[in-house]
C-alpha cells in the first residue's frame, strides 16, 4: 500500500513503470525473477491443503481445470512479448484506499 499523501507520486512512478512495460523495456532478469517468485509460490501450495482446496475450486469456478504442474509450465512458457501484449490492453480504472476504521473515524472528526 501507499500512504495517501503519497498518492501522486507513486500514480506517476506506476505509470511511468507501465508505460515502460508496453514499450517492451522488460529485463531478462525481470522477467526471469518474476517467473520463478509466482512459480515458487505456487509450489508452496502443496505444502497447504486448504491452499490445494482453493486452487482446485478456483480452476473449476473458472471453466479452466488444469493441475498446478500444468500452470507453472504454461507461467514458464510465457516472453517479453506477451508480457508486452498484454501490458498493451491494460488501462488503470480505478484507484482506492483502504484504511482503518479508526483511521476513518478520525477523518470523519476532521470534516
Amino acid at each position: 500500500g501507499i500512504e495517501p499523501e503519497k498518492y501522486e507520486q507513486s500514480l506517476d512512478i506506476i505509470l511511468a513503470q507501465l508505460e515502460q512495460i508496453k514499450a517492451g523495456q522488460i529485463s531478462g532478469e525481470e522477467m526471469e525473477q518474476t517467473k520463478t517468485m509466482i512459480t515458487s509460490q505456487l509450489r508452496e501450495f502443496q505444502d497447504s491443503s486448504f491452499d490445494m482446496i482453493g486452487f482446485d475450486f478456483n480452476s473449476v469456478l473458472s471453466g479452466r481445470p488444469r493441475s498446478l504442474a500444468g500452470l507453472i509450465s504454461d507461467i514458464n512458457l510465457v516472453d517479453h512479448q506477451a508480457v508486452q501484449r498484454f501490458a498493451q490492453t491494460v488501462n488503470p480504472d480505478t484507484i482506492y484506499f483502504l484504511r482503518s476504521q479508526e483511521e476513518k473515524q478520525d477523518e470523519q472528526s476532521n470534516v
